[in-house]
């Protein structure tokens, strides 16, 4: 995977966190992007507290 991929990857999961706390009243969206984060965090084997290491 080349830098620029990882940096693609980091950009997504960060937006994704962001849209999670943005949504947290509306619990059918709140709880789409944790599955979408979740999802993408294990496909991408890094963990949600140091995804940033993964550059």
């Amino acid at each position: 995977m080349s830098r620029e991929d990882k940096l693609i990857i980091v950009k997504m999961l960060d937006m994704l966190g962001w849209l999670v706390l943005e949504h947290e009243k509306d619990a059918d969206r709140r709880d789409t992007y944790v599955q979408l984060l979740s999802t993408l965090i294990k496909r991408w084997k890094v963990s949600p507290f140091d995804w940033r290491k993964a550059l």
